[in-house]
């Protein structure tokens, strides 16, 4: 039996292909959950972003859990500010929410700038959902003085953090960008893809084994508009499209012939026997022929 070649590990890239199919299935993920009027565009802005009538979400993903935790100084959540900022500054009249999905969890900055084992991100989320707008505010501030310490960001955003009052930096800058950190593994999203596969056969009468052929046919499409140069844009109804594919059974014209053939030879006995069933016992029976249900006298 043939062996591998003796190789340089570090020029291999399959952590990079593994975060590319990473992004895949959760593409697919979102894909699965929009709703009617729902589009999702693949590696525009972001590597997903979801337009609706409530606005516009756009998701950078990163499959980083072998690289550590994620801080405020982290290059993916300095380049995510400094991206939404971009975003927000070219589409003035949309109301756009970023999301940074990472499988990392979140870690304490060296130095402990936000107080002893406290998180920067964990401020920033506190900020974003307090409801007291006072104490939002001051969990603000304490980003906002980070930042402006830390210097990393873009020219543009600090101007904007040195400039602006807590609440407005608040309510343009931290209320809109989430962190989704500790997020399921691959396999895991794969399985949870696979249950909600599963879930929509049954709703539609379809053997639930189908699943996996169905999650392919999604992944191969996904992969094909992820790569295109036109508009790469997925709709629920083009998933309905290709899960009629996936579970579509073609017959031959003639084989269907033959087939229909032998039913009605079937059911033309089975009526004789059932006809004769009833006049023994005196009694009326319903047969099912073609899918219609007539009644034997």
């Amino acid at each position: 039996m043939s062996k591998p070649l003796n190789s340089d590990e570090s020029r291999q890239a399959t952590t990079t292909i593994r975060a590319y199919r990473y992004q895949i299935l959760r593409t697919i993920y979102e894909w699965l959950h929009l709703g009617s009027e729902g589009v999702l565009y693949i590696e525009r802005a972001e590597d997903y972003d979801r337009a609706s009538v409530s606005g516009d979400d756009t998701f950078q993903v990163k499959d980083t859990k072998g690289s550590g935790n994620v801080t405020l100084r982290t290059s993916s959540v300095v380049d995510a500010i400094n991206n939404y900022w971009k975003l927000r500054k070219a589409n003035p009249r949309r109301t756009i929410r970023f999301h940074l999905v990472t499988t990392s969890p979140i870690g304490v900055e060296a130095g402990n700038p936000f107080g002893q084992g406290r998180p920067g991100l964990g401020v920033w989320e506190k900020a974003r959902l307090a409801r007291d707008p006072r104490e939002g505010d001051q969990l603000t501030t304490e980003i906002r003085d980070f930042l402006i310490k830390e210097a990393k960001l873009d020219p543009p955003v600090l101007m904007f953090l040195s400039a602006e009052s807590p609440s407005n930096i608040r309510n343009q800058l931290v209320d809109p960008i989430a962190w989704h950190t500790s997020e399921p593994s691959g396999k895991e999203v794969e399985e949870a893809i696979l249950r909600k596969l599963r879930a929509i056969c049954w709703e539609r009468n379809t053997a639930t084994t189908y699943a996996k052929k169905i999650l392919g046919q999604l992944e191969r499409h996904t992969w094909a508009v992820a790569s295109s140069r036109t508009e790469r844009a997925l709709t629920i109804e083009d998933f309905y499209r290709l899960f009629e594919d996936a579970t579509l059974v073609s017959i031959p014209q003639s084989e269907l012939a033959n087939l229909m053939s032998g039913v009605r030879h079937a059911g033309a006995l089975g009526a004789l026997a059932l006809g004769g069933l009833a006049e023994n016992h005196g009694q009326g029976l319903a047969i099912v022929l073609g899918g219609a249900t007539r009644l034997v006298p």
